[in-house]
């Protein structure tokens, strides 16, 4: 498994690096209210009951985990159901908000998701 590197970047730059990985629609998530000692590891471990993951990245500025991630899946039925059931779940001590990063192109089920905006 392959996950990406924290770097000391602005969180933009971050998603933009995150974004070049070419993710087909509909396979990529966010993730919210992540507990600053949450790793890419843990975070892909807690993910990948769902599905290949084929990358995690945690945003950090300064090697500071900002409390957001981003894990894209290889199939979209995966980010589908890691949304559906990771959504609202405590962890850390805190309530996970789970979205789908929001694109052109999606399984019809997937309009039904709620999106970043």
């Amino acid at each position: 498994e392959r996950y990406y590197v924290e770097t000391e970047t602005r969180p933009g730059d971050q998603e933009q690096e995150f974004a070049k990985g070419q993710t087909p629609a509909g396979t990529t998530i966010y993730v919210l209210h992540i507990h600053p000692t949450v790793t890419n590891a843990v975070l892909a471990d807690k993910f990948k009951e769902f599905g290949h993951i084929t990358a995690v990245k945690i945003v950090a500025r300064q090697g500071r985990n900002l409390g957001y991630g981003v894990i894209s899946y290889d199939k979209q039925d995966s980010a589908y159901e890691a949304v559906k059931k990771m959504h609202g779940k405590e962890m850390w001590g805190k309530v996970l908000k789970v979205r789908l990063k929001k694109e052109e192109g999606l399984h019809p089920l997937m309009h039904s998701i709620p999106s970043l905006v």
